[in-house]
């Protein structure tokens, strides 16, 4: 019997040429899980993601869904593909869904989080994972060049590509601190409805010019009416992880 299920998925995304599966290369997160379910359960799949991680993007909280000819619970199902999935990729969960459910078009809003570590020398056991910035940067100047990003606008200057609909919605960024003996960590929380290629880190790395003072508040709301990708830095990949996926 055909069932739908969901599952939430972590992985470590420095090998891999980020979620979508590709052509010339079987070197993606989707491309790696597909070939893992369709050997384990000899039949194919369609497997599809809730958010599209580029190239060395991490994810602790993406949602994928595939359809399936079998009897075996969900637990066992997990229990599986976690199998033979190479040490990078997990799935956390299984469950059961609806046939009409759809992983993309169901979402209420999707919810990343860029690291960076403020400290001269890189930690030895997260480089990977975030940004290392040698000086503290000025938080106060990073929260007033937040305000003019939130809400529903047109982020034309803060992608890459062509895209034909860059209309998106931005609930909130936050912005944690936490000391540590060796230094300090930054945290930024983006919440919204969906993002265009690039977007968050680029509004990451033209926050952190701000913060370094390289460039004025005003920066990211000059980005935003002059749609002048240009004008946007762009943070590393590493820093950037997928937290969650919320639906209705």
């Amino acid at each position: 019997m055909k069932r739908k299920f969901a599952m939430t998925l972590s992985y470590d995304g420095r090998a891999y040429r980020g979620w979508q599966r590709q052509k010339n290369t079987r070197n993606t997160i989707q491309g790696q899980i597909s070939t893992v379910i369709e050997r384990a359960f000899e039949q194919s799949i369609d497997l599809q993601g809730a958010s599209r991680t580029d190239a060395g993007v991490h994810a602790l909280g993406q949602v994928a869904s595939f359809v399936l000819d079998t009897i075996l619970s969900p637990e066992q199902i997990k229990q599986t593909i976690n199998r033979y999935l190479p040490e990078d990729i997990a799935v956390l969960d299984c469950t059961e869904v609806p046939r009409d459910w759809h992983v993309r078009h169901a979402v209420k809003y999707k919810t990343y989080r860029y690291t960076i570590y403020e400290h001269d020398k890189p930690d030895v056991f997260r480089r990977h994972i975030e940004w290392t910035i040698p000086e503290e940067l000025d938080r106060e100047k990073m929260r007033q060049a937040i305000g003019p990003l939130i809400g529903k606008q047109d982020f034309a200057g803060y992608t890459v590509g062509r895209n034909k609909k860059t209309i998106r919605t931005i609930h909130s960024i936050e912005m944690e601190a936490q000391v540590e003996e060796n230094g300090r960590r930054l945290f930024l929380t983006i919440r919204g409805d969906g993002f265009l290629h690039h977007m968050i880190r680029l509004i990451v790395g033209t926050l952190v010019a701000i913060g370094r003072g390289e460039a004025e508040p005003s920066l990211t709301q000059t980005i935003l009416e002059q749609a002048n990708r240009s004008l946007a830095i762009l943070a590393p990949a590493q820093g950037l992880c997928l937290m969650d996926i919320t639906y209705d």
